[in-house]
């Protein structure tokens, strides 16, 4: 029993691993025409919540990916067009934000490549990839200390 302790922990690692890449991936393979209906097919074993915005209605869900939780959202108009596919961090520690940071910064880079533009300004980190005129991605990380120091 001993000998297959390992085992099982590197076993439940990449399994870990695994459905953590496959959740991003579906993030990322989301068209943009896509509808509530297509987005939950995606999902079928994730219980969405619904917010309603005064124009805009967001369904969402809270997953760990990599040891960090994230709520991964989808806005719509109220034509129920998708406008916006979102993936924040949960964690409201700097360190959270900071790993959530160079995680995603990873898979962003593997899946829309390294041509991105970074800039610091109002003491966050925001990296964009331009992809096409009508889409573009951006991850931000926002320097807590950096802030406290502004103000």
């Amino acid at each position: 029993m001993k000998k297959l302790f390992p085992l099982f922990i590197a076993l439940l690692v990449f399994t870990n691993f695994c459905f953590a890449q496959s959740t991003v991936q579906k993030l990322f393979s989301v068209d943009c025409d896509a509808s509530y209906k297509s987005i939950q097919s995606l999902f079928p074993k994730i219980k969405f919540t619904e917010k309603i915005f005064s124009n805009l209605r967001e369904i969402y869900f809270n997953e760990t990916i990599n040891s960090t939780d994230v709520k991964i959202g989808f806005f719509f108009n109220n034509n129920k067009e998708l406008k916006t596919k979102a993936i924040n961090n949960l964690g409201k520690d700097a360190r959270s934000g900071q790993k959530f940071f160079e995680v995603f910064k990873n898979y962003a880079v593997e899946h829309f490549g390294d041509k991105y533009e970074f800039q610091k300004g109002y003491s966050a980190f925001v990296i964009t990839w331009n992809l096409g005129t009508d889409a573009m991605v951006m991850l931000s990380y926002k320097d807590e200390r950096s802030f406290a120091n502004d103000h």
